[in-house]
């Protein structure tokens, strides 16, 4: 990795642009953003220099969105045609379904691989940026598959996560529906019933035995855990709700 381009030179961007330089990495580290963020991303030496995001994006091997989530999604609608086929494109969002669904519609040239440092400070701006704002602080990244990755780009960048102090926690994009009447949860993914029973039959019964089991197992579960008329309680199972 030789290269970085940063989109949004702020507390975040400007603390991976620092963190990277403390780290080791003596490649190009280029900025994209507002002037007034470019200038202090350079003043405290996050960035090396400022770029336009088609400069940016045709010279990196890395590319690294840390701009509001809005901002985020919009420039996934651009970087595409711009990356190179062996780059990278991350991000830094916190809202990680939407943006994952957009990046897979919309980046086809290069890898996509999101993420989300749990990292921050209650100022913001690349003059509040710390090179240790990383360190021993969890990095989630979400992959589309477990393959996603083991491609060198992938690769490449855990291996920087774990030299700037992160600990990487691997996860993977959910969305689930909340009734907001019974709180029954359930979720967008699914399988059909052919693809869930080919293999196999699945039989439903009870009997009397079975619904006493559950109800001593019910008791000791409210007693051990001190649970009321005043507890939520949510169970994540995929059976018949018999509990």
């Amino acid at each position: 990795m030789e290269t970085v381009a940063i989109i949004g030179v702020g507390l975040i961007g400007g603390s991976f642009g620092l963190a990277l330089k403390k780290a080791g990495f003596g490649g190009t580290i280029l900025g994209v953003s507002s002037e007034a963020a470019v200038r202090a991303g350079l003043e405290r030496g996050a960035i090396d220099r400022a770029a336009t995001l088609e400069q940016a994006a045709r010279a990196a091997d890395l590319i690294y969105l840390a701009q509001p989530i809005g901002r985020i999604l919009d420039a996934l609608h651009h970087l595409d045609a711009l990356v190179r086929p062996d780059a990278l494109i991350t991000d830094a969002g916190s809202t990680k379904h939407s943006i994952v669904t957009e990046a897979r519609k919309l980046v086809r040239r290069c890898q996509f691989l999101g993420g989300h440092p749990l990292a921050g400070k209650e100022k913001r701006g690349a003059v509040e940026a710390d090179a240790d704002l990383f360190r021993g602080r969890t990095y989630v990244l979400t992959p589309s598959t477990p393959e996603d990755l083991l491609t060198p780009p992938a690769r490449a960048f855990v291996n920087w996560l774990a030299r700037i102090g992160a600990k990487t926690v691997v996860l993977y994009p959910l969305r689930a529906l909340v009734c907001g009447k019974c709180f029954l949860v359930q979720l967008e993914e699914f399988e059909t019933p052919e693809q869930i029973f080919s293999d196999y039959a699945y039989f439903s019964s009870y009997s009397s035995s079975w619904l006493e089991h559950s109800r001593r197992y019910s008791e000791l579960m409210i007693e051990r855990l001190g649970l009321g008329e005043d507890s939520h309680v949510v169970e994540i199972a995929s059976n018949d709700g018999y509990l």
